[in-house]
Formats: C-alpha cells, sequence, structure tokens
C-alpha cells in the first residue's frame, strides 16, 4: 500500500489519473444520454437498447487487439518523438513519423521542411550523419549547422524542460 501512496503522489501520475477518471465519466454520460434517445424514440424497446450497446462493445472486442498487435509493430524512434518547438520566427514541429514542419507566427499552414533523411541504423543513422557533417567541417571546411555557442542553448533548453517537468512550474532557459 506505501508503494500505491507513492505512485499516486506523483504529479504527473495524478493528472493522468483524474484526466482518465473525468474522460470515462463522460463516457458514461454519453452512453446515458443514448440510452435516454432511444428511450424517446423507442420506448421499451429492448432490440434498440441491445443494438446500442452492441456498436459501443463489439468495436472494443474487434478492433482492440489487432490495433494492439499492429502497435506493437510500429517503430518506436518515429511514433514517441512528436515536439513543438515556438521561436521568435514562428514554429516548429517534430510529427510522430520523423516528418519536420514549420509555422510563421500568425499563420494557419505548416510548410514541410524537407532534409535528407533515411529510415536505417538507430534514429535515421543520426550518429554517423552527425560524425560526417563534422569530419567534413574539419577535412573540406564545410560550414557547420550550428556553432557550440548555440548548442549549448539547446542545452539549456533541454535542461529548462527537465527542471518544469520536475517542479511542475514554467522554467525558462
Amino acid at each position: 500500500m506505501a508503494r500505491f501512496r507513492h505512485i499516486v503522489r506523483n504529479r504527473n501520475f495524478s493528472l493522468l489519473w483524474f484526466s482518465q477518471i473525468v474522460s470515462q465519466f463522460g463516457d458514461r454520460l454519453n452512453q446515458m444520454a443514448l440510452l435516454a434517445l432511444i428511450y424517446r424514440f423507442a420506448p421499451g424497446s429492448t432490440i434498440q437498447i441491445a443494438k446500442l450497446m452492441a456498436f459501443t462493445i463489439i468495436p472494443v472486442f474487434l478492433i482492440g487487439p489487432m490495433a494492439g498487435v499492429y502497435v506493437d509493430r510500429w517503430d518506436r524512434r518515429r511514433t514517441m518523438g512528436e515536439m513543438l518547438l515556438e521561436g521568435d520566427a514562428g514554429v516548429a514541429r517534430l510529427d510522430g513519423d520523423g516528418g519536420v514542419w514549420q509555422r510563421a507566427h500568425g499563420e494557419n499552414s505548416e510548410q514541410p521542411v524537407n532534409f535528407p533523411w533515411e529510415d536505417r541504423g538507430f534514429a535515421g543513422d543520426s550518429v554517423f550523419a552527425t560524425q560526417q557533417h563534422i569530419l567534413a567541417h574539419i577535412t573540406e571546411g564545410t560550414p557547420l549547422a550550428n556553432t557550440a555557442s548555440e548548442y549549448l542553448q539547446n542545452m539549456r533548453v533541454v535542461d529548462a524542460a527537465y527542471r518544469s517537468s520536475q517542479t511542475g512550474a514554467w522554467v525558462t532557459p
């Protein structure tokens, strides 16, 4: 029981648990509203109530197991990486499939950011691509994508995100 209390005291878990309770409550309200609607238009019809229950339960049994098998076969490196970055000029979005999009402030439409990427190795061989980029700079003098000082700012942003998660407060880098 002490372990359970420790988990419940975790702010993120408590928020997730509470939101799931609210969601389930909303689902039950929706189901009661549908039952009331059936009663209004077909009072006493057990067939209509059985249809409603079948239409709400059968998809869970039919789609749930297949969806679970399908999701387990996805490449989690690509589906777990969604992020929004807000900057002075606009917003950059990383979608769950590894795509990068940009949107200027005040605009509604996003534009894809095209970059060379292959679905191979770990995370599209990002480590290899980084090493290749740095070696090309050293050996051929090609420009670097960012400088060390710019990268330090990225590290400050990452650190602020961790501190924000730990404290539950807004933290700026």
